[in-house]
């Protein structure tokens, strides 16, 4: 009787130390990435999460992942070498409130699964930290300590032009402060895709003799373009989403010397667009923010 008492403390004791170093972030605790991404932890054939761990009790959290702009609104698509504030919240859904929140974020090339880093070494919130794994050699962007607070925020640069879709992979748990596992909550794994935005260099047409120049910028309704030209020469433009998607496109003859093109974009919503302007294979694109 006394050894299964002794049996069942050292257990409870060793439960307990494993919870604790696992609330400084699975990454910098224990060198692990758990956030379900291919290729991070797994037990058996599934991906080891928070859930693996933390769903044991009444607490039922919501996990939301965004990617903002800097003007915090939510993307669908990166801009080569952009800066942006990678955003992690955590939400009760049912059950007890949690008393503090924990989470782990990664971002993988979809190409081939590699690691795609670019989290700032300063540029969070305090409750954040960025960890690097040797089990996995990925970055994780991760809780540092139990938070207070349910939302995380941290600094993200997109790669150079030519990588290709990037997810996000996330997990988060809601706890209870009870010193281990039990009784806590822990959301469904979250994944986010990114498509790449072709943006090509202002000066392109000035290699076939064409200066472009846009104006205004922010706009409201009406978008002019001003094209100067050594030549004439047929120019075809197109204005797309932060999606991809075509909101317009045309199709004109420049002249020789300067001309303006009107285009209305009175009818679109504000946010931000790509104005891609192609002749004789070269494009030029510019950034639009409708307002």
């Amino acid at each position: 009787m006394k050894l299964n008492i002794i049996y069942t403390t050292f257990i409870l004791a060793f439960i307990t130390i494993i919870s604790l170093s696992n609330s400084g972030g699975r990454a910098g605790s224990s060198n692990r990435g758990n956030t379900g991404a291919p290729g991070d932890e797994m037990i058996g054939n599934n991906p080891r999460t928070c859930q693996s761990c933390h769903a044991t009790g009444d607490i039922q959290v919501l996990l939301s992942l965004e990617i903002l702009d800097t003007d915090n609104n939510p993307i669908t698509a990166y801009t080569p070498n952009e800066v942006y504030t990678a955003k992690v919240r955590i939400d009760s859904a049912a059950g007890p409130a949690a008393l503090g929140y924990g989470f782990q974020m990664v971002s993988l090339f979809d190409t081939d699964n590699s690691d795609v880093n670019g989290w700032a070494a300063t540029g969070h919130s305090e409750n954040v930290q960025i960890e690097e794994s040797s089990n996995t050699n990925r970055v994780y962007a991760e809780h540092k300590g139990v938070s207070d607070s349910n939302e995380f925020l941290v600094q993200w640069q997109a790669p150079a032009a030519g990588n290709g879709d990037i997810s996000f992979y996330a997990v988060g748990n809601g706890v209870n402060r009870n010193g281990s596992t039990s009784g806590d909550g822990a959301a469904l794994p979250q994944k986010l895709t990114l498509a790449e935005s072709i943006v090509s260099s202002i000066a392109d047409l000035s290699t076939i003799g064409v200066d472009l120049q846009i104006a205004p910028n922010p706009v409201t309704d009406q978008l002019y373009i001003t094209v100067i030209s050594q030549e004439q020469r047929i120019m075809a433009t197109k204005i797309v989403n932060a999606t991809g998607q075509i909101v317009h496109q045309q199709t004109f003859q420049s002249t020789t010397g300067k001309q303006i093109i009107p285009i209305d974009l009175s009818q679109l919503a504000t946010g931000i667009y790509f104005l891609q302007t192609t002749s004789e294979k070269v494009i030029n694109t510019q950034k639009i923010i409708k307002l």
